[in-house]
């Protein structure tokens, strides 16, 4: 979204990892903006990686668990920030396809 393109850039693989923790509060609005498009790619990337089903388990874990980086490390054997920077390569080619 150009709300996004223009609070944070989006050029290395660092920048993804940045915005995905930016979006994590949900403020600024352009992060609560953001969070969905971005969101949307690292699940993507997860689903694709780890599969459907070990997807479906991250989100009966959603209660279980006591916040989503201990929901991704019981889930996926990784923490959060590892899986974010695992997912930024995969994420960053995708952005840079959708905003040509």
């Amino acid at each position: 979204s150009r709300a996004v393109m223009s609070w944070k850039p989006v050029k290395t693989e660092a920048n993804i990892v940045d915005l995905l923790v930016a979006t994590e509060k949900g403020t600024p609005n352009q992060a609560f903006e953001a969070s969905y498009s971005i969101g949307q790619l690292f699940y993507e990337w997860l689903i694709g990686t780890y599969g459907f089903d070990k997807f479906i388990t991250m989100l009966k874990n959603v209660g279980p668990t006591s916040s989503f980086d201990e929901n991704i490390k019981t889930t996926y054997g990784i923490s959060k920030m590892q899986a974010y920077e695992k997912a930024a390569p995969y994420m960053l080619r995708a952005w840079n396809k959708a905003t040509k």
